[in-house]
Formats: C-alpha cells, sequence, structure tokens
C-alpha cells in the first residue's frame, strides 16, 4: 500500500485572545456596492478601539498616510499625498455638499471614512474610496439642475442607503486587502488542498496532497498570566489521529512548517486549525471565524486505471539456474500504455522468487527472478500471477502472460526442468551474425543442486531448433523472414522443429551462430530428445532464449539532398513549405559500412513510434545563424511496418539555408535496445516565401523654419529620409534571420524599382497634377540586423515643384508620393505587395514667388557718401495677385548677380549681401559717375526668384518672350519729366 502524503505550508496566521467576530468581507460584499442594513455582531464593524476621544479637525493640504479623528460637520475637499493610504474617524454626522471632492483623482483603494452616525451626500460629488456609517447614507438625487454623484469603491451602513434609481457605485473593494479594515474587522483562516478550496476536497489513496492555510490578519499576544500557541490536528470518526502544538510566531515571521500524514484507509481526514491560550494550569481555545479552520480530504481508493498486468517469461526453466520474468502494469489492452503509479507488486507463487515475492516497479514495470528446486520428478509446473499491488487496486486485474508471442491467461504456466539445453543469445544487429556463443547441456547436480554437465565425455547431439515471433508477432508481420542458426534456416513450427547436429564438449558445451534477417524480438528454441540410439530414451531437455535484432542503421534522403552544403545549393523548399524525408531501417552489409543508403538489405518488420527528429544548421554557420525548428507536433515521427521498411515523413523547418535532419532515438527505445543515430546528406537551399515591407514614410522639407514654406521651383529635401523595413518571411510569416548572411541574400539594390516624385493633390491651371523635378542620388540597402533589411533614400536627395506659367497658383501643401515596386529577388521571392506606396510628411507650403526690383532716378552729380538707393522684395502669389512675402526672413541675397544690361554703365554698384526680412532686402547703392542717361539693371537670381515677365529678347542666348526671366529695373540719372506724381517706375510682367 503506497500512503497518501499530506504537506500543510501555513503562510501567515492570526491569533487574538480578544475576538474580533466581525469578518471583512461580510460588511463589504455586495456586488453593486451597496452595503445597507448591516446587522450587529458579524456584519458591522467593530468600532470599540477607536479613540473617538482624540477628535479635532483635519489639518489643510493634502493627507499624508494614517488615522485622522474628526467631529461632525462638512470636509471639503479631501486631497491625498501620492501612495498616502488615509483613515478618517467622523465622531458624528458627515455632510459632503454639492459637488465635494473626496480624493476625486485619487485611488479608491487608500481611502477609508468610518462615521459614527449618518452621511449625506449632495449633487455632482465625486467621491473615490470606501464610506462606512453606523446611521444611514443618503445620495443625492441630482435634482434642480444637478447632476448625480460619481462614487468609486463602495458603501456600507447599519441603515439604510438611499441610492438614486440612475446612480450607480463603480465597485472597488481592493482597499480592504490592502489594510484600509486593519483592527475593524478579521480575516478568515483559508484552508486549500491541492490549491483546491474546501470545505471537501477528494483524493485518491496514495495521492499526494498540499495543504496551505492562509489567514491575512496579524497576531494579537495573549495577556499575562496567558501564553498563546496555535494547534492543528487530524481526526477521523471524531477522534484524534494526530497533530501538532507549537508558539505563536510574530507578526512579521509567519510560521511556515510541514505536517505530514499517513492515510492507510479510506475515509474523511478532518484537519482543523485553531488557536489556544495556557497558563500554568490549563488551557482553552477560542472559536471566532477567524481562530478556527477546518478541512475535510476525503481519501478515496485509487481508480481501477489498470487493463491488466502481463507477465513476459520463456515457458521453461532450469531448476539449477534463476530465472528472470518481467512484469508490467497495463493501462490498455495492449499494453502500449503502462500505469506509473503502481509503485509494486505481489507476486505468485508466494515461494521461489529471490529477495521476496514483492517486487518494485519503476514507470509501470519491473523485472524478478525465481529459482525452484525441490521438488518430485522431473518437471515441476508454477503457475505465475500478480496477487496484489501498492497502492491497491480494487478488483484486482488480470494477468495475462506472454510465452513466443501468444498473450493469454493459460500462457502463465512456468515449467521447471531438472535438466535441458541452456544458452543466452546476444543482441543481434539484422543480417549480422552473432560470432560463437555456448549453448549448454546441463542438469542440476543431486547434492550441489548446480548446473552440470548433462553429458559424458565429447559427443554430437541432434538439437531440434524452432523459432517463434515475439514483438511483432506473426499476426502483424509485413513478411517472415527467418532465423539461422549455424547458417541453416530454422522452422517457424515448433512441432517440426529443424533438426541439426551439434558437437558438445566433455563439459556439455556447443558453439552455435545465430543470425536474423529482420528487426524485432524473436524466440529461439532448442529441444533434445534421448532415443534408444543414444541410450537415454525418454530424455527430454528443453532450451529457450529471446532476443532482439536491432536495424544496423538508417538511411535519411530527401530530394533536396545537396552534398555541397552551402550557399550554392540549388533552392529546394521555401522555409516553411512541406517536403518528404525519407527514413529507411536497414540491415548490416559489413562492419566497415558508413553510408547505410547503398547496398544495405531492409528491415521490413521495424517500427517505432516517437523517434525523435532533429534540425541541425549546416550554412550559413556565422555567429548569429538561427538554427531553425521543426513544426508543433513534428519533433518526432513513427516508423511503421512496410516491405520496403521506409517511412516518408511530411516535414517543414522554419529557416532559410542548408540543414540536416538527423534521427535521435532515446537510449532503450527500441524494445530496451539502443536505436543507432542517423544524419541525412546536407539538405537545400531553403529560401523566403515573400518579403513585408514597411515603409517609413520620412519627412520632406525646405530651408526656412518655423514658418515652413519652399518656393516653386526651389529645392527642397529630406528631413528626415524615407526608408523601408524589408523582411524575409517564412510560409507561416516568420522572420527568416539567415536570409541576410552571405551567399544567402539575393535581394539587392537593382532588384528594387522605384518611383516618383509625384503630387498627390494640388492641381495647376491645366488642371494637371504639379510637376515634380528632383535630383536622386542611389538607395542603399544594407543589413541592419539578422533578417533584416533597410532600404534608405539617400540623405541628399533633392526635389522642386517646376515652374511653369500653370504653376502660377495659390500656395498649397504638397502630398508627395513615391513608391517601390517590382521587388524580387535572384530566386523569384517578391513582396507581399507589388506596390509599396511611400507618402513623407511635408510640413512647408509651396508659394509661387518672385524677386521684384524698384525703378529709381536721381541727380548724375551725387556726392558721396550719397547714393541712390534701389528697393527690391519677394513677392508671392496668392492666387488673385501678388503682394510681398512677409514670411521670408530666411533666404538670403547677393548683389554680385546684378549687371547692366548694357554697357557702359553710368553707375557703380555698393558690394553687397543679406537675408530677407519680411520679404524685403536691403536697398541696393548706386552711385552715379556723372553722365546722364538710363541703366537697365538685371539681378541674375535662381529659377524660384525669376518669373514670365514675358520680355522679347533683345540679345543672342536671352530667353524668349514666354521663358523664365531675371527681374530687371531701371535707374535713371539727370533731369526726368513724367507725371510728377510718379516717383519711380516699376516694371509690370506680361502676364
Amino acid at each position: 500500500m503506497r500512503y497518501a502524503k499530506i504537506f500543510l505550508l501555513l503562510l501567515s496566521v492570526a491569533f487574538s485572545p480578544q475576538s474580533l467576530a466581525v469578518v471583512c468581507t461580510n460588511v463589504f460584499q455586495a456586488n453593486d456596492g451597496e452595503n445597507a442594513g448591516l446587522t450587529g455582531g458579524d456584519e458591522q464593524l467593530d468600532l470599540s478601539g477607536v479613540p473617538w476621544s482624540s477628535t479635532g479637525d483635519l489639518p489643510d493640504g493634502p493627507l499624508g498616510s494614517g488615522d485622522y479623528y474628526v467631529g461632525d460637520g462638512s470636509y471639503d475637499p479631501i486631497v491625498l499625498l501620492p501612495e498616502a493610504k488615509v483613515r478618517i474617524f467622523v465622531d458624528g454626522d458627515l455632510t459632503l455638499g454639492n459637488n465635494a471632492r473626496i480624493n476625486a483623482n485619487g485611488d479608491a483603494s487608500k481611502l477609508l471614512i468610518v462615521v459614527r452616525g449618518d452621511i449625506d451626500v449632495g449633487n455632482g460629488a465625486i467621491i473615490s474610496g470606501l464610506l462606512y456609517a453606523t446611521g444611514d447614507i443618503d445620495i443625492g438625487q441630482g435634482q434642480g439642475g444637478g447632476s448625480l454623484p460619481d462614487i468609486t469603491g463602495g458603501l456600507a451602513a447599519a441603515g439604510e442607503i438611499d441610492l438614486p434609481r440612475r446612480a450607480q457605485v463603480a465597485v472597488d473593494y481592493t482597499g480592504i486587502d490592502d489594510g484600509l479594515l486593519t483592527e475593524l474587522c478579521v480575516f478568515p483562516v483559508e484552508l486549500r488542498a491541492n490549491g483546491i478550496r474546501g470545505p471537501v476536497v477528494e483524493v485518491q489513496v496514495g495521492e499526494e496532497v498540499e495543504v496551505t492555510a492562509i489567514a491575512e490578519q496579524c497576531p494579537i499576544a495573549a495577556s499575562p498570566p496567558f501564553s498563546d500557541r496555535w494547534v492543528d490536528r487530524w481526526y477521523l470518526n471524531d477522534q484524534v489521529i494526530g497533530g501538532y502544538r507549537g508558539d505563536l510566531s510574530p507578526c512579521e515571521r509567519a510560521p511556515v512548517f510541514l505536517d505530514s500524514r499517513e492515510f492507510q484507509s479510506e475515509g474523511d481526514y478532518i484537519y482543523r486549525y485553531e488557536t489556544e491560550y495556557c497558563d500554568s494550569f490549563f488551557c482553552f481555545g477560542d472559536r471566532e471565524p477567524f481562530e478556527i479552520a477546518e478541512l475535510i480530504v476525503r481519501v478515496v481508493a485509487a481508480d481501477a486505471a489498470i487493463d491488466h498486468y502481463e507477465i513476459k517469461h520463456d515457458g521453461v526453466a532450469l531448476t539449477c539456474q534463476p530465472e528472470t520474468i518481467e512484469i508490467r502494469a497495463c493501462a490498455n489492452s495492449t499494453c502500449t500504455e503502462l500505469v506509473p503509479d503502481i509503485s509494486a507488486v505481489s507476486l505468485a507463487p508466494s515461494s521461489g522468487w529471490i529477495g521476496g515475492n514483492t517486487v518494485a516497479l519503476e514507470a509501470g514495470k519491473g523485472s524478478a527472478t525465481i529459482q525452484i528446486t525441490d521438488f518430485e520428478g522431473e518437471v515441476f509446473s508454477a503457475f505465475l500471477g500478480v496477487t496484489g499491488s501498492t497502492p491497491s487496486v480494487q478488483p484486482q486485474p488480470e494477468t495475462l502472460c506472454k510465452v513466443g508471442g501468444s498473450l493469454s491467461a493459460e500462457n502463465c504456466e512456468l515449467l521447471f526442468f531438472k535438466s535441458g539445453l541452456a544458452f543466452d543469445v546476444p543482441p543481434l544487429i539484422s543480417h549480422r551474425p552473432s560470432g560463437p556463443f555456448q549453448l549448454r547441456a546441463v542438469r542440476q547436480d543431486d547434492d550441489t543442486q548446480a548446473c552440470v554437465s548433462a553429458f559424458e565425455g565429447s559427443v554430437e547431439k541432434v538439437v531440434r531448433f524452432s523459432s517463434a515471433y515475439l514483438d511483432p508477432n506473426g499476426d502483424n508481420r509485413t513478411n517472415k523472414r527467418p532465423v539461422s542458426v549455424n547458417g541453416k534456416e530454422v522452422s517457424l513450427d515448433s512441432n517440426s522443429p529443424t533438426g541439426l547436429t551439434l558437437s558438445f564438449d566433455d563439459q556439455g558445451v556447443a558453439e552455435i551462430d545465430v543470425s536474423y534477417l529482420d528487426a524485432g524480438e524473436v524466440q529461439l528454441s532448442a529441444l533434445y530428445l534421448g532415443s534408444e540410439a543414444t541410450g537415454d530414451d525418454g530424455l527430454v531437455m528443453p532450451g529457450v532464449d529471446s532476443f532482439v535484432a536491432v536495424p544496423a542503421g538508417f538511411c535519411v534522403t530527401s530530394a533536396g539532398d545537396c552534398s555541397a552544403g552551402d550557399s550554392s545549393c540549388p533552392p529546394f523548399r521555401k522555409a516553411g513549405e512541406s517536403f518528404d524525408l525519407s527514413i529507411q531501417a536497414v540491415g548490416w552489409q559489413s562492419d566497415a559500412d558508413s553510408d547505410f543508403c547503398i547496398g544495405n538489405p531492409t528491415t521490413p518488420n521495424f517500427m517505432l513510434p516517437d523517434i525523435p527528429l532533429q534540425l541541425e544548421l549546416v550554412e550559413p554557420n556565422e555567429v548569429g545563424a538561427v538554427p531553425g525548428t521543426l513544426p508543433e507536433g513534428a519533433e518526432s515521427y513513427v516508423h511503421s511496418r512496410s516491405s520496403d521498411a521506409t517511412e516518408v515523413v511530411s516535414l517543414s523547418q522554419s529557416e532559410v539555408g542548408v540543414f540536416r535532419f538527423r534521427t535521435a532515438p532515446e537510449p532503450g527505445a527500441y524494445l530496451e535496445r539502443d536505436l543507432p543515430p542517423a544524419v541525412s546528406q546536407p539538405i537545400g537551399r531553403f529560401y523566403p516565401d515573400r518579403f513585408r515591407v514597411t515603409v517609413e514614410d520620412g519627412e520632406l522639407g525646405g530651408e526656412c523654419e518655423p514658418d515652413a514654406f519652399v518656393y516653386t521651383g526651389q529645392e527642397f529635401g529630406w528631413k528626415l529620409a524615407a526608408s523601408a523595413l524589408i523582411e524575409p518571411l517564412s510560409i507561416q510569416g516568420e522572420v527568416t534571420k539567415n536570409y541576410t548572411f552571405d551567399g544567402f541574400r539575393s535581394l539587392f539594390e537593382d532588384d528594387i524599382t522605384r518611383s516618383g516624385p509625384e503630387e498627390l493633390v494640388a492641381l495647376n491651371n491645366d488642371d494637371e497634377p504639379m510637376k515634380l523635378g528632383s535630383d536622386m542620388k542611389g538607395a542603399a540597402l544594407t543589413v541592419s540586423s539578422p533578417g533584416q533589411l533597410e532600404y534608405r533614400y539617400h540623405s541628399e536627395d533633392k526635389f522642386w515643384f517646376e515652374k511653369t506659367p500653370a504653376a502660377r497658383r495659390a500656395p498649397f501643401y504638397p502630398k508627395v508620393q513615391f513608391a517601390l515596386s517590382d521587388i524580387e529577388d535572384g530566386d523569384g521571392v517578391r513582396s507581399e505587395l507589388p506596390r509599396n506606396d511611400i507618402r513623407p510628411e511635408m510640413p512647408a507650403e509651396v508659394r509661387y514667388g518672385r524677386l521684384v526690383m524698384e525703378n529709381v532716378y536721381g541727380p548724375e552729380n551725387l556726392e558721396p557718401p550719397a547714393v541712390l538707393r534701389m528697393p527690391f522684395e519677394v513677392e508671392v502669389f496668392d492666387g488673385d495677385r501678388f503682394d510681398r512675402h512677409s514670411d521670408d526672413s530666411c533666404n538670403s541675397w547677393n548683389a554680385d548677380g546684378v549687371n547692366v544690361v548694357e554697357a557702359p554703365a553710368r553707375h557703380t554698384l555698393k558690394p553687397d549681401s543679406g537675408t530677407f526680412v519680411d520679404g524685403k532686402g536691403e536697398p541696393l547703392s548706386i552711385s552715379p559717375t556723372g553722365e546722364r542717361g538710363t541703366d537697365v539693371l538685371e539681378w541674375s537670381v535662381s529659377t524660384w526668384l525669376q518669373d514670365f515677365w514675358g520680355r522679347e529678347p533683345e540679345n543672342p542666348g536671352e530667353p524668349a518672350e514666354g521663358e523664365l526671366q531675371n527681374p530687371r529695373a531701371t535707374a535713371t540719372f539727370g533731369v526726368y519729366r513724367g507725371n510728377d506724381r510718379i516717383i519711380y517706375w516699376r516694371e509690370v510682367p506680361a502676364n
């Protein structure tokens, strides 16, 4: 019998000789937050220890952690410091008026208000915390235009709670667990078995159980002369069957102990935890709900999970040597599953067993040795069986016995002979001869009971051999290959055995050689029958032994075998794509054999479930390369019997690269024999299924900040260059990190087509999209991390909106778009989407602008330092007309670009440069040379400051009338007569 062991772990306990009968969860328990009509004794908070005489006023400002005692009145607002835990005790009625703010933005678990009286809450109040009243609680009805109160936490009152029908409490009782109710109520001790809360927990005989006891209240020491201690007791049928008594531990060191119990029978075992208080003469115990707890552990008989017991033996044994049998506790009819909970069995017969008839089982199986020497006659019949187990199982399961591949209750007879043939076939490898081993003809010595030679001198005897299939048996075989003894096939029929002449020496020893051309467990039987011719008529000498033959190895192949084992292997399968892996169990060919895929014979009857499969990365073999994984459920395979001993396994694996696949059977996996591991040739190359492209749109902008704008025709570029994360994926959508290693990556810059830029929204005056020009450098495709490629636009890319007559329009915020398309690597792997758009942010407004110079005149004989000043400014078109661009205080100008259209000049120009301020530049300084006349000044400026002025070209090489032209102005020196009201001329464009 295996006993149940109960372990008690006491995590935290509470004791008090002055009992608090109120259980905290009885006070605040309603799911809607309204706990009204609380009765005395077990539902109302115990306020007997509150120092009501210490009442005062609440301090100004936020409250820190602690208890506050105040008189009746109105308190608003109440604010708590961060993380502070506050309890307020009000001696009298509490009024919280309209729009009161009580911990309004705080945590409800941090505030408790206890009122010895009534609580009146006005309209629109916001309260976060627990409210408790010994009287009534009245909540504002939201009348007279007021809103309903907003309450988070909980309400509890000995009297009534008047809560408007439309109002609700957002329940939050977490403050109870955080200690807000400490010393006002208690928590009961809670007992659990295997994590299951009582009061009754059912376990089986022999099942290990862990019992925990938890209480959340700290102990209160007993008053002298009493000492306090805790007691746990086990009861069965109201009788104490054990217990433990110990001193209370201080609160900061909760008592922890283990209490072990052995249950030898079924029943209700009551575990009771309680406290008792003792002086020098007697002890007494309390019976308050937090000081006593019970848990019933109901022990029941173990389920009859055993289908049957199975005993395997040879059927015959010799009295002069021990015979070993095997026992298994079977969970199903085929015994493919065992019962690990059975730790021992009792065997029949009751005597003859070496070490006794009780045998330990491990994981549901074991072995025992029996030897019977004392009986009358030549043969003794012993009937084997299992008569009991630990733990006990009722009803007693049936015992079946396996002899020669046949399983039945009738096979449980084991015959002991005083003479026979003893041999042990060594472990075999399929198709490989065992090599010579001894077969001994022995009998029991009458005096010593030891084995001695059964023959006199050296003789030749005819021994009859037969074989029987054990696993698989004769009914479940793909084909039937024979066992050979000394090179001769022996019969499969025990009634018609094959006779072989053996030479025995004077010790009764002959040598034989056995081979088996398959895999599995086989029984080999030998029989010598005396005759008149040999002078031993009537002599019967049987011998039996079983052996296991294992495959010599496994041939693991696929259509993707590639001996090179590197990135030069052709593409085979996508990562995550299924392929067939062929695994063939083969026999021995030679001891020097290293390749089991060439010329080896097969082992068609080999069968084994759950052979582990392992994946080994061959290439890439650099640091950071990922070995890959097999899908869930494919970590092993079942090798079934077949005519060619081949199992075709449909597999996939998660990564890019070249791999080997290994079989790695567990030690003793095949009929308790080890199997050789196997490994495939390199298989691959595996490559991605597709690319996932994740765009980072970036940001475009000009040079002017913060009033961001850019002129039509003016270059702008990346504030943050756009990029795209390109990730190679398996069929299942997982990133294949090995793709980015050298040799396995076949996606490069030239494999990506990019287009753009193009404007998506703004139209020109011809109702066509505004045209964009660009000067784009080459983008870079780099490995940012294993399995991640970054495609990044060049930071020095330049763009501009082309300045045409049709582009003269009102300012607009552009929507610029680029695109990446036709992403395809050398293996034909494409992106998930045929096109991936990039739409960068561009907060800069595009404005059509130009530079304007003013005509000026003055005397030709100005004396230095006097100069003629020519104003100039930048204008923008607002959709109707041009105005000075007062936002431009960032672009620069330089007078070096100002030239006279027709020489010689009648002036000199002061070199100057600067930055526009509110769209205006510092006027040009012109000094006349003393000659009367007019100079035409032209300023060579960038495209974005030019305009379509409509001038006819005067000299070769000048822009045509419909092309962009530089701004011009005149400087007149001497007497000028025109309209007296015109102080200077200003050139007006033709369109």
